[in-house]
């Protein structure tokens, strides 16, 4: 099926079969993320004296108890209500969440004591960065058929077990990295990354909070906070997926929480008339 929109005044066309759906999903199998040293996610059969929800044992249907942290076992979209206490959801940003103008960039990442960048957040020499200079090169080589609403960043190198292996020392990105990003008025970030800041920071939250306008330790919106802006963590961004422009569609679970699963999905622009 061929699709064309018009969004603000620009005509683009896809093709629905050639989606790219870059989201990890939350799993219960033995191969399953978790990040920050969390628990397995998990899931039970529910029994009672009344009900036995497992048809292996002779229940009529399978019902099922899960365990899981969205922030922990699999992409999950966040809202500023992950840093503050006014109870801003995802549900509320949904509908802003669908067919945005989206770019795909590719950034290697670089042992912190080789770049001039800085994190002033319990960094050390050996940790991964993600640098503004690198985000630079790649924005420069993409043909630039619109002015993104959204960035999607894959880091390199890129295995395909990118999910199961990044419990520790995993990537982030630097300041001057995020205030790049924030200088393209990108309102919907999606990396491959537990975390835009180190995994260990302290509790600092340097770079979620530069993303939200949002002072240290500032626990309650502002007329300058930028309360529409949305963050997915934890993606995976195949190869196939190259980089370049396409619409996508963030797809968060309809749930009233500040941070929620979501199955983020690439549609290659095929064609766009001006």
């Amino acid at each position: 099926m061929r699709i064309e929109l018009d969004i603000s005044g620009q005509r683009l066309e896809f093709l629905r079969h050639e989606a790219i759906h870059i989201g990890v999903p939350i799993s219960f199998e033995e191969d399953r993320p978790a990040a920050f040293g969390v628990p397995n996610s998990s899931r039970k059969k529910i029994s009672n004296d009344s009900f036995v929800g497992d048809t292996s044992k002779g229940g009529s249907c399978n019902v099922e108890e899960i365990y899981f942290i969205p922030h922990c076992h699999g992409t999950h979209t966040e809202s500023i209500g992950h840093l503050v206490n006014n109870a801003i959801t995802i549900s509320e940003l949904s509908f802003q969440l669908q067919f945005l103008k989206t770019c795909v960039i590719s950034i290697p990442v670089v042992e912190a004591r080789k770049s001039k960048e800085h994190y002033t957040s319990n960094s050390s020499g050996n940790d991964l960065w993600l640098t503004a200079e690198a985000i630079q090169k790649s924005w420069e080589n993409l043909d630039h058929l619109f002015p993104p609403e959204a960035l999607v960043i894959r880091s390199l190198p890129n295995p395909a077990n990118k999910p199961l292996s990044q419990n520790s020392n995993a990537a982030y990105f630097t300041e001057e990295a995020m205030r790049w990003l924030i200088n393209r008025d990108i309102e919907h970030l999606v990396v491959d990354i537990p975390s835009i800041d180190r995994m260990e920071d302290g509790g600092k939250l340097i770079n979620h909070r530069a993303f939200w306008n949002l002072l240290p330790d500032q626990k309650t919106i502002n007329k300058d906070s930028w309360r529409t802006k949305t963050l997915t963590e934890f993606a995976y961004i195949p190869d196939r997926a190259k980089d370049g422009c396409y619409i996508m569609n963030i797809n968060p679970i309809d749930w009233h929480l500040d941070a929620v699963p979501s199955s983020p999905i690439l549609f290659p622009v095929e064609r766009e008339e001006r």
